[in-house]
């Protein structure tokens, strides 16, 4: 946070010095298909979303990122920074709208968009006890885009909600991934996985594609699957980097995870104490050797 950085910054050189980690994850903002079953409808909640307003959060200490991978990774596809947001922030709310209006909702006697049973009332819900996390002013600014275009949106903080994204329950919400040393894709995102991340993303009744409903999102999750089967079938980073890049895609094509931001991690230290020659040199840090990477190496000064 901003308060701790400034009390450092304000004793450098008094005995605190401090180094900076990119963190192995990132943030995101996540719609349940299940839950919100028109693409259409998930785009446009996409479309509100300013995603910069999560990264001012932290100060100048994480940026924005593109797609569903920590920047961390080799594989993640740093082109996309020229593209930026995938699903283009839109202050004035009419793409949201347009979107609605032309797969058919309109709106009904309280003003609020309806196609059949499928009225665009949501919760957006934000894993914390207060105000205090990064993506709850993006979720604040999005419903009031959203509230004078149509939909009914409420945002809600729930100190549980992490337990209940595995069982599905959630509609639309903010968290965080963590991330291993492999980009591997499997769990998260294949149609055959049976971690609970797929319930996230309402892939249940994608599988069942009850009436055809989900026949796009069946055909994206299935494609989506052959490029994540392909990157495990060999040990070539450079293919296997491009068919990471198809599946990253096609997860943004479903509108069902937006990234928000990549942050670091902030190590700070008293410099009267520790021998800083012994910690991991700045050139050498990464999110799997930091500062304290080698812990046995470091040492204390001798007068202390």
């Amino acid at each position: 946070r901003q308060e701790n950085i400034d009390i450092i910054n304000a004793n450098k050189g008094k005995g605190f010095d401090r180094s900076y980690v990119m963190t192995n994850g990132y943030g995101y903002i996540g719609i349940n298909a299940e839950k919100v079953p028109s693409l259409a409808v998930r785009q446009a909640i996409m479309h509100a979303i300013n995603t910069k307003l999560c990264t001012d959060y932290y100060a100048g200490y994480s940026y924005n990122i593109y797609r569903p991978m920590t920047r961390a990774s080799w594989a993640y596809p740093k082109e996309t920074d020229e593209l930026g947001q995938y699903y283009k922030y839109d202050d004035t709310g009419t793409t949201s709208e347009n979107l609605v209006k032309a797969a058919g909702y309109v709106k009904n006697s309280d003003g609020i968009y309806q196609k059949g049973d499928d009225v665009l009332s949501y919760i957006f819900t934000v894993a914390c006890y207060s105000n205090d996390q990064p993506a709850y002013i993006g979720l604040q600014n999005a419903m009031i885009i959203l509230n004078a275009h149509g939909f009914d949106i409420r945002v809600q903080k729930d100190i549980n909600a992490l337990k209940k994204l595995n069982s599905g329950d959630l509609t639309v919400w903010a968290a965080a991934w963590g991330s291993g040393v492999d980009p591997d894709m499997y769990q998260v995102y294949h149609i055959d996985s049976l971690a609970g991340s797929t319930s996230n993303w309402g892939y249940r009744a994608i599988r069942r594609n009850a009436n055809h409903k989900y026949d796009t999102e069946r055909g994206i999750v299935e494609n989506l699957s052959k490029s994540i089967d392909l990157a495990r079938q060999t040990l070539d980073e450079d293919a296997r980097k491009a068919e990471y890049a198809t599946a990253l895609n096609l997860v943004m094509s479903l509108a069902v995870e937006l990234p928000t931001y990549q942050r670091s991690d902030l190590y700070a230290y008293n410099t009267k104490i520790i021998d800083v020659t012994t910690l991991t040199p700045e050139n050498e840090l990464t999110p799997f050797n930091g500062p304290i990477g080698k812990l046995w190496e470091l040492s204390l000064k001798e007068n202390v």
